[in-house]
């Protein structure tokens, strides 16, 4: 995907999560955030600011499944920085930013991505839906066999939820799934 971005001479920036965790105001004046896989491990600063571009008008894409699932610290700076992960808020000694599931703190992945996360060990089919589409624009024709390939390991889909996505979702492509 870098390579044909960079190939089409775009004004393309390239940020790191701890970029936007640090700076919450780096995606302003942005057409689009591109997550070029998977994205599972966000800081609840990095979440909100996501969320504040799109809402502000800045575009979301997501190259991969399961999307902000787990809330995580950062502490220090530059080559020091650590992660905190407990997976467990009894563990966590931080009580008022534990390291959990968003979903636990009632942020599911729905409210950033429009998706939820369905499974792990997904195999299916992808079906491109909207060919027209300016992510696929320049892109060599695609065959069936070709797209094989591009399910799992793991995969979101939209399931209708009480939490409302604010936003729009255009469904580009499409996968026929089953989850072992």
């Amino acid at each position: 995907v870098v390579r044909e971005i960079e190939k089409s001479h775009l004004n393309i920036s390239y940020v790191a999560d701890f970029d936007i965790n640090d700076n919450p105001s780096i995606l302003d004046n942005h057409t689009a955030y591109i997550s070029m896989g998977h994205d599972e491990y966000w800081t609840d600063a990095e979440r909100t600011s996501v969320i504040e571009a799109r809402n502000k008008g800045t575009n979301l894409v997501f190259l991969g499944a399961n999307v902000a699932y787990w809330n995580v610290r950062l502490s220090g700076a530059g080559n020091q920085r650590r992660l905190y992960i407990y997976k467990n808020k009894k563990l966590d000694p931080d009580k008022s930013n534990p390291s959990i599931l968003f979903a636990a703190l009632g942020k599911p992945e729905s409210q950033l991505t429009g998706l939820d996360y369905t499974c792990f060990a997904a195999h299916g089919t992808v079906e491109i839906k909207a060919p027209q589409s300016f992510i696929f624009k320049g892109a060599p024709a695609l065959t069936q066999s070709d797209l094989h390939s591009l399910v799992g390991p793991e995969v979101d889909q939209y399931k209708k939820r009480k939490n409302k996505f604010q936003g729009t979702i255009h469904v580009l492509a499409e996968a026929k799934v089953s989850c072992a």
